[in-house]
């Protein structure tokens, strides 16, 4: 092999130790540092960290999938650690999961409505038109879980479109109806509201009849995201994405309390 000519400083760290772990069977890393100009030093600091990176990247992989029992498949695993602010690939997550024999064991199940009620699938109304120019114009409502230690909670929240506002939250140990229902009569406690337009994913608690129905007796229309479109609630994905990755995964937190304080905090 001859020297490859160039400025070092081009020289990518996770290029070098990839090109090292397809040749490694043919040469020594004196060898190699030869042929790329790197002093060995370099490139044994450049193999540690990208070495470091992929463990760490792997415990986050394991934590999320054994928190959920591995019943996430590689795309839900992806979808979380990207909610937790990393950037990650979708293949690479499937690699590794499968290294380590962690894919999901659950298989599809047929799907179950809530007492046993077709869902009420309401139109995408909201059309990813976000700011509002009142307040109780627009409000956006999702779920997110939240681990502590080896347990999952989950919080509700209703945001207002008009200054980001969360008029509403709600933390509890079970994603299910009641969860949906006392964010919303919580929401509208001390508020006159009429023809308030509510936007929701396609989750099973806001399709619910039950649901559905308390929402147009009280005046509220509701607005649901088309399927597989996680950018017609952005608003709330990005209020999720912030409130975990700086506020809550970047911080030691025990409490339930703590929580409310951060979702205080990270609210207008």
């Amino acid at each position: 092999m001859g020297k490859v000519s160039g400025n070092r400083k081009e020289l990518n760290p996770e290029t070098v130790v990839t090109l090292w772990n397809n040749l490694k069977a043919k040469i020594t890393v004196k060898e190699l540092c030869t042929v790329l100009e790197l002093p060995r030093s370099t490139f044994y600091r450049w193999l540690q960290r990208t070495e470091d990176l992929r463990d760490e990247m792997e415990e986050k992989i394991k934590d999320v999938c054994l928190q959920h029992k591995l019943r996430y498949g590689y795309r839900r695993v992806t979808a979380t650690l990207r909610k937790m602010g990393l950037c990650v690939n979708h293949k690479k997550v499937l690699r590794i999961m499968r290294q380590n024999q962690i894919l999901s064991k659950v298989r599809r199940k047929k799907k179950k409505y809530i007492n046993g009620a077709e869902p009420v699938v309401a139109p995408h109304r909201l059309e990813r038109q976000f700011d509002a120019s009142a307040p109780n114009q627009k409000w956006f409502t999702d779920v997110t879980y939240l681990l502590f230690g080896e347990r999952t909670l989950y919080l509700s929240t209703i945001m207002d479109a008009f200054n980001r506002e969360i008029i509403s939250y709600v933390i509890s140990e079970s994603q299910a109806l009641p969860l949906a229902m006392k964010t919303l009569k919580q929401a509208m406690r001390g508020r006159k509201i009429k023809d308030v337009l509510l936007h929701s994913d396609q989750g099973s608690i806001y399709t619910a009849k039950e649901f559905q129905a308390y929402a147009k007796q009280n005046g509220i229309i509701t607005s649901m995201s088309r399927k597989g479109n996680c950018h017609d609630n952005a608003v709330m994905e990005s209020f999720f994405g912030h409130l975990k990755s700086e506020a809550f995964y970047s911080q030691e937190i025990t409490k339930v309390s703590n929580t409310t304080v951060r979702v205080e905090e990270n609210s207008p």
